[in-house]
């Protein structure tokens, strides 16, 4: 029986002194949490996110007014292409002789190249 009170009694100090350990640790724990809970300001969620609409603003603007010029790009190079396709068509039809009615005797070699050149020139922006 003393055996048994003994070990009762020891593990009785051994628990309170785990329990005074824990104790520390979780205040330990607790003040270094609120001690960075002090640091990060607590703000309504729907005024962060307004303010985040605010900041955000500015940029889809500029991305709206980017996107309008790269649409104007856009259709400069159609039209662009087009008149060049234009111009091949008009350029073959010199070189078929069929469209401006040109003879054969008069139409020069040297031309002849010159227009297949700058065919294949427009062609390969194409």
């Amino acid at each position: 029986l003393k055996n048994e009170n003994l070990d009762l009694k020891n593990e009785c100090l051994n628990l309170q002194r785990r329990v005074s350990e824990v104790t520390a640790e979780l205040e330990a724990k607790g003040s270094l949490c609120q001690s960075q809970s002090d640091k990060i300001p607590v703000t309504n969620p729907l005024s962060a996110l307004g303010e985040r609409c605010k900041d955000l603003q500015p940029s889809i603007m500029l991305l709206q007014a980017e996107k309008e010029l790269m649409n104007k790009k856009a259709e400069a190079f159609k039209k662009q292409i087009e008149y060049q396709e234009e111009e091949i068509k008009r350029l073959r039809g010199l070189l078929e002789n069929r469209e401006y009615n040109i003879d054969d005797i008069n139409f020069q070699d040297t031309q002849r190249r010159g227009l297949l050149s700058i065919i294949e020139r427009l062609q390969s922006k194409v």
